[in-house]
């Protein structure tokens, strides 16, 4: 097995697992539940970032999970391994949000979970240095 095929393979397994949990938020929320963070003006911050587009319910989540798809190309080529592995980040951003259903708090203590907007820009400078 070669590094492509461990990356690409990697990216089918956490694609089928984002596409049954969404598929599964859908059957007992229904299409047009609204998915965001919490106190983000982003909804799925990393997913804007990579296309620019706001994901606000359900259905367009799953709409999402379609372009997170046509990230992963299967072609042996170091960017396609690449893309593969936005694909993946994404597809982990997609899970998570689902654990923010209707204002939900899925982590204690320690633990902290979504760094809301206002953390993000007070942390600035030292969070990426």
């Amino acid at each position: 097995m070669t590094l492509f095929d461990r990356v690409f393979s990697g990216s089918d397994a956490v694609y089928g697992l984002t596409e049954g949990a969404i598929d599964a938020a859908i059957e007992k929320h229904g299409a047009d539940k609204a998915v965001s963070f919490p106190n983000t003006a982003y909804s799925l911050p990393c997913y804007y970032a990579v296309t620019g587009t706001k994901v606000t319910n359900l259905g367009e989540l799953k709409e999402a999970l379609g372009v997170a798809k046509s990230l992963m190309t299967r072609e042996k080529r170091l960017n396609d391994a690449f893309m593969s592995g936005v694909a993946t980040a994404l597809c982990a951003e997609f899970i998570e949000v689902l654990k923010y259903i209707d204002g939900a708090e899925p982590y204690s203590e320690p633990c902290y979970g979504h760094l809301a907007d206002a953390v993000i820009r007070e942390l600035g400078v030292p969070l990426v240095t």
